[in-house]
């Protein structure tokens, strides 16, 4: 099976954030165009990230605008660290302009702050690469989900897996 690890440590993959990408796409694999093959690239695609020259850091894991609550002093605070992990920082990014009308700007910031502290890292291109990677492990973390819930709550959540799976395919260009 593929296995995507998107945490490391110096002594090597941390096995507690391994993604089994192949057991959750594969029901999927005949009827969602471009999953096989983005499933076959994923090896390539994710050496092409490590070129790419940003280190693994601590990363919240479910940075959305619903997890960043602004203070009485007008300062902001993240909340929710219950899915953190180390891992890419571009996940964190992806995720939190997901449902942004003008991710951009936000993005080439973020972008802009990287290569000022990495001198000749890409993070514009690993964003690139990892958007679908990043839709493979939505598809993940919901099928986990899935196997955890009550059979009653199932058929409000059983497409979220092949919709992201779907997501992810149609990123591959």
């Amino acid at each position: 099976p593929v296995q995507v690890h998107y945490a490391t440590h110096p002594t090597g993959p941390l096995p507690a954030v391994d993604l089994d990408v192949a057991a959750t796409a594969a029901p999927y694999l005949d009827t969602i165009a471009g999953l096989r093959e983005l499933l076959d690239d994923l090896p390539r695609r994710l050496a092409d990230v490590t070129r790419c020259g940003l280190p693994d850091t601590l990363i919240h894991g479910d940075l959305h605008l619903g997890n960043v609550i602004r203070g009485a002093d007008g300062r902001l605070t993240i909340i929710d660290w219950g899915d953190s992990a180390v891992g890419h920082p571009a996940f964190d990014i992806i995720r939190l302009t997901s449902r942004v009308d003008d991710p951009e700007p936000l993005i080439a910031a973020w972008a802009a702050r990287w290569q000022q502290s990495r001198p000749g890292c890409d993070p514009l291109r690993a964003v690139e690469l990892l958007r679908p990677v990043a839709a493979l492990r939505d598809a993940m973390v919901y099928a986990a989900f899935l196997d955890a819930i009550e059979p009653s709550e199932w058929p409000y959540h059983a497409a979220d897996v092949p919709a992201n799976l779907r997501r992810a395919a149609s990123m591959v260009v």
